[in-house]
């Protein structure tokens, strides 16, 4: 059998689509899986070990002035697949399309669709109506698809040996490079996010890095972004006055992204991919939240702090609003974020 799996982006959303994937796999070892997804975010779905084949989506195609010959390309592709059956866990207008192009006798989708992309499916499940957090809401869906039942289980990803040297030899620098006799905890930070309003200020931050190391000895600190978020990361970088922390924004593609990761003791980052990339590997979280409901998208599982900001009309899931960026975070200390910090990094190098 060969089933489709349709989630083009975004990195945390690919990541909530893996525990349901991995179900899938559990109870059809012998079947080939492929997944449709947009090339940025090819090499995570690589990693994840559940797929026999990745279906790179031509998305800048769409904003060219000739997009059909790429187009038909990629549907020839789509079609070469022979999927029995597909299961479109994006649920927005050009993935429900994909399910159809797909020739599935099964397209499988949420009711719930937005744009009509429910038009596109033979089958239309409704969730639970307490299911509530995105990756139990794709649980959902291939447990009625298929009948499945089972915990929520992230894989192993397999990084290649190559990237997780680079993590490892970036760490073990670190500290020659500081001269830190006794090395302690790695906190990694991603202060970036794809919202304007989901970003806390960088001035906080910077505040923040400067209070935990004051309050853990040895302390190294990572700041972790894209190429377009270099001139954040650069800021809360030159904010701080007691930490040097290392900017590693624009330096690093989304294997190695993963593999710091690993690496780290903690992440501290705002609603954002990072934050569930960090959950999938086993990391502590400390995240910030403002528009954005921590009960859908929030870190899932235990040992993570999630922090609000205090704004009265949150979670309102606006991405511009005239009170940000400050109205957003009205509530939020640095030293309340700090204290959560710290009482992370203690627990983590106590159980290690």
């Amino acid at each position: 059998m060969n089933i489709l799996i349709v989630k083009p982006s975004s990195l945390g959303d690919i990541v909530h689509t893996f525990p349901a994937v991995a179900l899938v796999r559990e109870r059809f070892p012998a079947a080939c899986i492929g997944w449709v997804v947009n090339r940025p975010f090819a090499p995570v779905v690589e990693a994840c070990g559940l797929v026999d084949r990745v279906l790179v989506f031509p998305r800048h195609a769409l904003h060219s002035p000739s997009p059909g010959r790429t187009l038909r390309g990629f549907v020839r592709e789509l079609r070469a697949f022979r999927a029995d059956v597909c299961v479109d866990f994006q649920g927005l207008l050009r993935s429900g399309v994909v399910a159809f192009a797909s020739r599935a006798r099964r397209r499988i989708g949420f009711r719930g669709a937005r744009e009509g992309a429910w038009l596109f499916y033979t089958e239309r499940i409704e969730p639970p109506s307490d299911v509530r957090h995105a990756l139990d809401r794709n649980r959902a869906l291939v447990r009625a698809a298929f009948g499945l039942d089972g915990p929520a289980r992230f894989p192993a990803f397999i990084l290649p040996k190559e990237v997780r040297a680079r993590a490892r030899d970036i760490r073990l620098r670190r500290r020659f490079v500081r001269d830190v006799e006794d090395a302690g905890p790695v906190l990694a930070v991603a202060p970036a996010a794809r919202w304007r309003t989901k970003v806390w200020p960088a001035a906080s931050f910077s505040e923040v890095i400067d209070q935990v190391a004051g309050a853990v000895p040895g302390l190294d600190v990572w700041i972790l972004g894209s190429d377009c978020e270099r001139d954040l990361c650069a800021a809360v970088a030159a904010g701080c006055r007691r930490a040097a922390p290392l900017d590693l924004a624009g330096k690093t593609d989304l294997t190695l992204l993963a593999a710091l990761l690993r690496e780290a003791d903690a992440l501290l980052c705002n609603d954002t991919g990072a934050l569930h990339l960090a959950v999938a590997l086993g990391r502590p979280t400390i995240a910030v939240f403002g528009p954005t409901d921590p009960v859908r998208t929030g870190p899932y599982g235990a040992g993570h702090v999630v922090l609000g900001g205090g704004c009265p009309k949150a979670p309102c899931f606006r991405k511009e609003c005239a009170l940000a960026p400050a109205g957003c975070w009205r509530a939020l200390t640095p030293q309340a974020v700090s204290d959560a910090v710290v009482r992370t990094l203690g627990r983590v190098m106590q159980e290690g």
